[in-house]
């Protein structure tokens, strides 16, 4: 099954004056599991292992500090930026694996800042 996911970052709030003052962070992800039903479900636990492990590498808690506006919030937003394509091409974090089972497919991803 192909999976599309979007997720944004940024103060939309205002949108209606098209003027960008915060960075924007816009990712988009298509993951095709290669019609292997159990690899989604792998999949949804090495998502949940890497972002446990990005937030210990930085002294954050996950879920808790995900989405905070504090330091510990722009901390870890910043590290799983940083992160993330290694974990995305490799499924690694700093060069370990995030699990001993591996991806079957991933077709590709992509992301963009505004400043």
């Amino acid at each position: 099954m192909i999976t599309i996911a979007l997720d944004e970052y940024g103060s939309f709030e205002k949108a209606k004056k098209m003027v960008i003052k915060q960075p924007v962070f816009i990712a988009g992800l298509v993951y095709d599991d290669n019609n292997k039903g159990k690899d989604a479900e792998y999949e949804k636990k090495r998502l949940d292992q890497f972002f446990r492990k990005v937030a210990r590498s930085v002294g954050c808690r996950y879920p808790e500090d995900l989405h905070r506006n504090d330091s510990d919030g722009i901390k870890f937003e910043a590290a799983l930026e940083s992160a993330l394509p290694e974990f995305f091409d490799k499924g690694t974090f700093k060069g370990v694996p995030i699990d001993t089972v591996k991806r079957k497919r991933l077709l590709s991803y992509c992301h963009d800042v505004k400043k």
